[in-house]
């Protein structure tokens, strides 16, 4: 790199960038350039085979599992290698599921989200992740406690039968999820239940804009972000688990869905 006439403490991600050949496009070069002060401004001798050297190691990190142990540093040094745009991935052990549950337990989940407490499950904050959204919660804990408290006696059977089928809708999502991992996996995987959380979730407005704003950015639960592409699994993150699953109860295409 120094051959190039780069800054000699010039990240690696940012060297990255440039042998991914991202310097060779107008519109990715002000921003790269604007991150990376000096990235773009070498000679391109020997350009071609810094690129080859590069998509081969990339390959060769890929082969690893590097998308898996290291998915943010490789997103750096690699853009685009690890199927990062792909909903369903093989390389992220990605997928998406329709028609997870039967209308029965959809409907006990919408009843129960009408007792989810603003913060609930974030230690009362109500916006955790962004100012741009507004977090509800309930644990099914929390919501037989609030059944528990509930006179009517219809009214209480009925909310017992909506958590038990929160329960089931859990297991129904482990089980999925457990499914998908065994086709990559030879032995049994078996998934314990670390947090179940049924979730509403409201975007709020950007005063003035009438774009959108990105309420929840990407985001790791089991490690923190240390600002040069890597993930620390550590205190005080959740740094032991290994897996996600979210079910939502709306599909993009459905006339009642809004958002992302």
């Amino acid at each position: 790199d120094q051959a190039q006439g780069l800054p000699e403490l010039l990240p690696e991600s940012c060297r990255a960038r440039r042998r991914a050949g991202l310097c060779q496009h107008a519109e990715n070069r002000e921003s790269l350039e604007s991150r990376c002060p000096g990235i773009c401004s070498g000679s391109d001798h020997g350009n071609e085979s810094a690129q080859t050297e590069h998509r081969t190691e990339c390959s060769a990190m890929v082969m690893s599992s590097k998308c898996i142990e290291d998915p943010l540093a490789m997103v750096a040094r690699c853009p685009g290698a690890c199927e990062d745009d792909l909903v369903t991935s093989t390389l992220k052990r990605r997928a998406l599921f329709d028609n997870v549950l039967p209308d029965g337990n959809c409907s006990a989940l919408l009843r129960l989200s009408g007792q989810a407490e603003l913060g609930g499950g974030y230690g009362g904050e109500v916006q955790p992740f962004s100012t741009f959204e507004n977090f509800s919660g309930l644990t099914p804990t929390q919501a037989a406690r609030h059944i528990a408290k509930e006179q009517d006696d219809v009214t209480r059977q009925t909310g017992v039968e909506d958590v038990r089928m929160f329960m089931d809708a859990a297991r129904k999502v482990r089980e999925v999820t457990q499914g998908w991992l065994r086709t990559y996996n030879d032995s049994e995987v078996a998934l314990e239940f670390d947090y179940i959380h049924l979730v509403c979730r409201e975007t709020v407005a950007e005063p003035g804009s009438s774009t959108p704003p990105d309420s929840h950015g990407a985001h790791a639960d089991n490690c923190w972000f240390d600002g040069d592409a890597k993930c620390i699994r550590a205190h005080p993150y959740f740094h032991w688990r290994s897996h996600s699953a979210v079910l939502f109860l709306h599909s993009a295409d459905s006339s009642t869905f809004e958002g992302g």
